[in-house]
């Protein structure tokens, strides 16, 4: 039973909250331009071969939904207005996000650009009650940065994530049916709210195993207690006991505040297959300059460099190396990306493209010190990409560039 009162929230031993920007890179494009307000607003790359981003609930009143090819959003919705994504200012209104989640408590553990847990058990004496709470989050975050948040509210992250689902606008083929934004589920009516539930809402039920589910009749959550354990296990293995326990609103997993970011990449979908390698490198150094922007930006680097190619059969390879000192420049990204795309063999024609850095940490972190130019000219190189980043996000993105990329809109 799910209510808008939760009268004995106050009294419960954990009051946990999810919070979701809706649409997010499109609700931040809207943001931008104020002119977009209830118009369909697709987020895409400018290959008409990428996928779609994020498209706002005008555009999904029309079937457009995230990850669907471009070509099939323009035939639903040919009048959408299409921008092209904007990273560096995602990543931008991303931190302010979870700056004013943290102006409101300190229990905040950010688990996407987008979304964060919040754990509100003690903060009654200061920001009321949970209601009174997500009410305050939907308001400061819409105030300073024009964006609209759902809010979900139980006594676990798996009830609070499923309420924040429930929480969002549901767009109709007329309209789109706006809500208060927030919603809750009472303690001690977690297992009756979740058990009328499709089973594809439980965390670790993807599409394959919803699909083995329904062939042995589990449609709901509750069906999961209706078939034999074993029959479950082939199917979700060592999470079986995990997903069971979510199922019956047993969720123990705590807020962690210290949660760390970790990986950080791009990739490009081509508009044409490439073949010739050298055009591959040519591509990594737009790609790596994209990384080092985002490392400088946050003041981090990575021990980990993966570069992942698709190739025109849909296809994926993917090589990482794990280097013994941090790789945090755009000359030393590029360096490792372009020895790792050597060892891939290049069998067919590469769709995509993709470079990424893992094993994140701080720069600012105490290091070993050598005393040769090549500390130096790190350190430089650390200045150096602080002043290109400061300069596009001043000046526009891509207002500096080096000149052996290749300038892009």
């Amino acid at each position: 039973m799910q209510s808008t009162k939760l009268t004995d929230v106050e009294q419960c031993r954990r009051v946990i909250a999810h919070v979701d920007i809706d649409c997010f890179f499109a609700s931040a494009e809207v943001a931008r331009d104020p002119s977009l307000i209830d118009r369909p607003v697709i987020v895409a790359g400018s290959s008409s071969r990428g996928v779609v981003l994020s498209p706002n609930y005008e555009a999904r009143r029309f079937g457009v939904r995230s990850a669907m090819p471009v070509a099939k959003a323009r035939a639903l919705c040919p009048h959408a207005i299409y921008v092209v994504p904007d990273h560096a200012y995602y990543r931008e209104l991303s931190k302010k996000f979870y700056d004013i989640l943290r102006t409101l408590t300190p229990l905040v553990e950010m688990v996407s650009v987008d979304e964060a847990y919040l754990d509100l058990s003690g903060s009654r004496w200061r920001l009321g009650s949970p209601l009174s709470a997500a009410s305050k989050v939907r308001e400061a975050v819409f105030e300073e940065m024009a964006l609209p948040v759902s809010v979900g509210i139980g006594t676990s992250k798996t009830v609070a994530k499923i309420g924040s689902q429930m929480a969002k606008p549901k767009p109709q083929r007329d309209r789109v049916i706006y809500g208060s934004g927030i919603f809750a589920v009472e303690p001690g009516h977690e297992r009756a709210f979740l058990f009328a539930l499709p089973v594809t809402y439980l965390p670790g039920v993807g599409p394959k195993s919803a699909s083995r589910l329904a062939s042995v009749g589990v449609t709901k959550v509750s069906d999961l207690f209706n078939v034999p354990r074993a029959t479950l296990t082939s199917i979700f293995g060592r999470s079986t006991e995990s997903i069971l326990s979510y199922a019956e609103g047993n969720d123990p997993r705590s807020v962690e505040i210290d949660r760390e970011r970790k990986s950080l990449g791009h990739e490009r979908t081509f508009d044409r297959d490439v073949t010739a390698r050298e055009d591959l490198v040519v591509e990594l150094r737009d790609l790596c300059e994209e990384i080092a922007e985002g490392l400088s930006k946050m003041s981090i680097g990575g021990k980990t460099v993966s570069v992942k190619v698709k190739f025109s059969d849909f296809s994926v390879v993917s090589v990482s190396e794990s280097y013994a000192e941090m790789v945090f420049s755009y000359r030393d990204i590029l360096l490792r990306s372009t020895e790792l795309l050597r060892k891939i063999d290049l069998k067919l024609p590469v769709r995509l493209l993709g470079v990424s850095l893992s094993n994140l940490r701080s720069i600012d972190a105490p290091k070993q010190l050598y005393l040769d130019r090549q500390e130096k000219d790190a350190e430089e190189m650390v200045r150096l990409q602080r002043v290109i980043s400061e300069i596009n996000q001043r000046y526009g993105r891509r207002s500096v560039h080096r000149a052996s990329t290749r300038p892009r809109p």
